[in-house]
């Protein structure tokens, strides 16, 4: 599906091409904030426990629960190569805008002094009552946006050595994940080898009768799906003429740019109903 989705965008593009009044190309980069948004932006740690006798027979020993705050804001980064196509002009123009952007969404679980709930007094008095750390997520794609441009040509450019006009741009945006990757810290990585000591140490306890198993459930961003689609909205003005070095078509846009999911992307055994967004404040430059 997402292959045909591309395949369609390309092809588009290439028929409105044919009769476009003009082409530019060039690289794009981004930088600024996102996070995960939506009823499940937290994350569950959940441990169940097994007590596993001498006649191999498992039964349910207990669990540890604890949600997360929601998602805390991290570091998002866009770059890669854009293609525009001048569909229409009058006072105005109109663009067909496509890009080939990676994109990177860092957000983090925060857990702060929260407590633990249990079904067991044993697993309340082997680990400890609250737990601090977070764990951070990061997630890649590979995007490919298809936006409808709307640009000012100023009659101030006109008489204005840099200035070059002023627009706005939306549409959706297609997304395929390429890394879903986190990393825990503090007490988050602790208590994962707190889990694991305490199930290792029923293995040379004095009393024989049981050893214990752990198992840990995934939650909100440890499974997303593979696909995502985002809506696009921005705006900026384009610059040119700056450095007059004569290579190149010396140009240059800034502009500032939000993405959100349209639906839920968890995939996970619990919270699952999330979406993320990204902020950004964009540098281009036409080649």
């Amino acid at each position: 599906m997402c292959k045909k989705a591309v395949l369609l965008s390309m092809f588009i593009v290439a028929v409105i091409g044919i009769y476009s009044l003009e082409y530019n190309w060039g690289l794009k980069y981004g930088a600024g904030v996102s996070s995960a948004f939506g009823d499940d932006s937290r994350y569950t740690l959940h441990y169940n426990f097994m007590s596993i006798d001498n006649a191999n027979v498992s039964s349910h020993l207990g669990y540890l629960n604890m949600d997360s705050r929601k998602a805390a804001n991290g570091f998002s980064q866009s770059l890669g190569p854009y293609a525009e196509i001048q569909v229409a002009k009058k006072l105005d123009s109109v663009w067909l805008l496509t890009e080939l952007q990676w994109h990177r969404y860092n957000y983090s679980y925060v857990f702060s002094g929260d407590a633990f709930i249990t079904d067991n007094l044993l697993l309340a008095s082997a680990f400890a009552d609250t737990l601090e750390g977070s764990i951070d997520q990061t997630l890649d794609y590979l995007t490919l946006p298809l936006l409808v441009k709307l640009k000012q040509e100023s009659i101030a450019s006109a008489n204005s050595e840099h200035y070059d006009g002023a627009y706005i741009y939306f549409g959706p945006a297609l997304s395929v994940l390429i890394n879903n990757h986190s990393s825990s810290r503090k007490g988050i990585k602790a208590l994962d080898a707190n889990v694991a000591d305490f199930v290792s140490a029923s293995y040379t306890d004095s009393d024989p009768s049981a050893v214990y198993a752990s198992s840990k459930s995934k939650s909100a961003s440890d499974k997303v799906l593979a696909h995502k689609v985002d809506f696009v909205l921005g705006a900026g003005f384009n610059l040119k003429n700056l450095f007059n070095f004569g290579i190149g078509k010396d140009e240059i846009f800034l502009d500032f740019r939000a993405n959100t999911g349209l639906y839920p992307i968890g995939n996970a055994d619990s919270r699952t109903d999330f979406r993320v967004y990204s902020l950004l404040f964009t540098l281009g430059v036409k080649l």
